[in-house]
């Protein structure tokens, strides 16, 4: 994900959009440990203060993975005398690299999903929907092309991306059924 410009706004929202993904990382460094959301939190403390230091033209998500992996790292050797378990890095690196993989593939196949349920709703709701998500002109615009009252958008925006998440969710349960 990148943004088009370098602002707090634009910084905060990546940090919020990749949550998810660092939080599955580290639990996955960290099997079945407590201190998931200290290491998050810790990791999060780091992006905020090394974000005058992100080059924009680069993904965030490898570059905030990276030094959520660093954190982990940090945490097993500030631990490694407490526990009986004593996990060398080629480990982590492995595990952390099979997250991202799935996490890549995860998100390829709902994309894909996405895609495929999008050309099977009607013309009229598929250019709603692009209108209503990715479109940049006024709402007024937006209900007179539609012929449509403000009440009336928001139900039936609400109304198609529901059918569209059951039409995403069916399908990749039915690609994981055929694995």
């Amino acid at each position: 994900m990148k943004p088009s410009s370098g602002n707090t706004s634009d910084f905060i929202r990546l940090i919020t959009t990749h949550q998810s993904v660092l939080r599955g990382l580290i639990a996955a460094m960290l099997p079945g440990n407590q201190d998931v959301d200290d290491i998050l939190q810790d990791t999060n403390v780091i992006l905020w203060e090394k974000r005058k230091k992100y080059n924009w033209e680069m993904d965030f998500k490898p570059w905030a993975s990276g030094i959520a992996r660093n954190k982990v790292r940090q945490y097993w050797a500030s631990h490694k005398h407490d526990s009986c378990i004593n996990l060398d890095e080629d480990f982590l690196d492995a595990v952390a690299q099979a997250h991202q993989h799935n996490s890549v593939d995860k998100f390829a196949q709902k994309r894909e999903a996405l895609a495929q349920c999008m050309a099977l709703l009607k013309s009229r709701d598929r250019d709603l929907i692009h209108a209503y998500s990715y479109n940049q002109e006024s709402l007024d615009s937006r209900l007179k092309k539609f012929g449509l009252t403000a009440a009336s958008l928001r139900v039936t925006t609400h109304r198609i991306r529901k059918k569209l998440r059951l039409c995403i969710e069916k399908r990749l349960a039915w690609e994981g059924a055929s694995k």
